[in-house]
């Protein structure tokens, strides 16, 4: 389960990961601390991980509906004058 953080909590979690960061670059960092900076690292960006994905199914649905549309537009390009050339000739 993710739970969503306010910016500003989302910031102090950011500048925590800064910190930490920072100390595992520091040089004489013992393995021991460095495990446990480490870990710390990565439940901070587990954190920020955005909560939302976008599934194939939506994104199959999107594309269909973008080429269907132009497919449209494409058919009342070439269909549209002249259909109206033929009700010109009728006098409907």
């Amino acid at each position: 389960m993710k739970i969503n953080f306010p910016k500003s909590e989302r910031s102090e979690i950011k500048a925590a990961r800064r910190i930490v960061r920072k100390e595992m670059c520091a040089k004489g960092v013992a393995k021991e601390d460095w495990d446990e900076l480490n870990k710390r690292d990565q439940v901070y960006t587990n954190i920020l991980k955005p909560t939302w994905v976008v599934s194939p199914d939506v994104v199959v649905e999107s594309s269909v509906k973008i080429l269907l549309t132009a497919a449209v537009v494409t058919l009342e390009n070439v269909v549209m004058p002249t259909r109206s050339k033929i009700f010109s000739f009728l006098k409907l």
